[in-house]
């Protein structure tokens, strides 16, 4: 339990103070005063003013934030003297107050980079799959009641000759309640013994349940490390695959080809955090990595109260060469916050009933 809270605390701190410590630094550099700075919602548990601005820790860790001078345009005061406007957000043109939203996605995704580094070199697990050759087999599952064990290849299975695991797991899928007959290789010696996978019924890409035989095997896992040159090479190659990943996901979704079913929300996240926690550092670290890239590109998306609207805002403002009114500021928010609170109810939905399912 210690480890799963603790694990929860390491990736929702990591990726939402990387993410705000972006703003602040960015703020800081182009000469905006950053009045305060807080890791997590609601009121503050603890509170440190060190310089100009106050840093405090507040109770719910799902989110933080940057609180700049001058950020809304009613906040500017006639009295103050042209020292002080000229450290306000609004003081700044809109490619300067770009960068400064920028910075806090562009941190993300530079985290999960340089994590992917660091998984790289200290040594990825990854599964064999390019032979039948058996890791771990599950306790009470039919491989294990048939006789196969860790290390035990697949030959044949009916007579039909196997090369791969992904067509060794193809016939299983499709065989729920049938008997099999393997040739086995074990060490230097070949027999042959009958297995029948069970049924489970397992959610598809589309969200509805399907009939699946499984016997309870795993591919043979190894661990390879690589040196920095490489590293850095293989990071950047996987940390490019997963932002193309989040958009082909979420194409899928609109396109109602996978269910939106499995988008996951902060419980969701916690869940997965705590299960990844007990699979080994390199596989926490790249579940961090992983969480703070989706993070960082989520929030580059022109969608009220993101990053990414916001900046979307800029770029009307300079074709326009007009600063949005309150009005419409006040507008944008009670959008954002009221779409934003939907989502967050439907993943929140979402995750608790996955969660009772089981």
């Amino acid at each position: 339990m210690i480890i799963n809270i603790l694990a929860i605390l390491i990736v929702f701190g990591t990726v939402i103070i990387i993410h705000e410590l972006g703003h602040l630094l960015v703020a800081k550099r182009v000469g905006i005063k950053v009045e305060s700075f807080s890791f997590g919602l609601g009121p503050a548990l603890f509170k440190l003013k060190k310089g100009e601005t106050t840093y405090q820790i507040s109770p719910f860790p799902f989110g933080g934030y940057v609180k700049l001078a001058g950020e809304y345009p009613e906040e500017t005061k006639e009295e103050e003297s042209s020292r002080e406007k000229s450290c306000e957000y609004f003081s700044k043109s809109p490619g300067i107050r770009a960068l400064v939203l920028s910075a806090g996605p562009f941190n993300n995704i530079l985290l999960g980079f340089l994590i992917f580094v660091l998984v790289f070199m200290l040594g990825v697990e990854g599964f064999d799959l390019a032979s039948t050759k058996i890791g771990n087999v599950i306790k009470n599952g039919p491989a294990e009641k048939s006789g196969l064990q860790k290390g035990d290849a697949i030959l044949m299975i009916n007579n039909t000759k196997i090369n791969k695991w992904e067509e060794m797991s193809e016939i299983i899928h499709k065989s729920a309640g049938e008997r099999l007959e393997l040739l086995v290789r074990r060490d230097k010696k070949e027999f042959y013994l009958t297995i029948t996978p069970e049924e489970k019924r397992l959610p598809g890409i589309t969200g509805k349940e399907e009939k699946v035989g499984l016997i309870g095997i795993m591919p043979f896992a190894y661990k390879e490390k690589v040196g920095l040159p490489l590293a850095v090479k293989k990071a950047a190659v996987h940390t490019k695959d997963v932002v193309v990943l989040i958009f082909v996901v979420l194409k899928k979704i609109f396109t109602k080809e996978v269910s939106a079913k499995y988008l996951a929300g902060p419980v969701g996240i916690a869940q997965l955090t705590s299960r990844f926690a007990h699979l080994g550092l390199s596989n926490f670290l790249s579940f961090l990595a992983l969480i703070s890239i989706n993070l960082g590109v989520i929030n580059l998306f022109p969608f009220f109260l993101l990053d990414g609207g916001r900046i979307a805002g800029l770029g009307i403002e300079r074709i326009t060469k007009k600063r949005p009114s309150k009005r419409l500021l006040e507008l944008s928010q009670t959008i954002g916050i009221a779409l934003l609170l939907a989502l967050f109810l439907f993943v929140t939905y979402n995750d608790l009933l996955r969660i009772f399912k089981k």
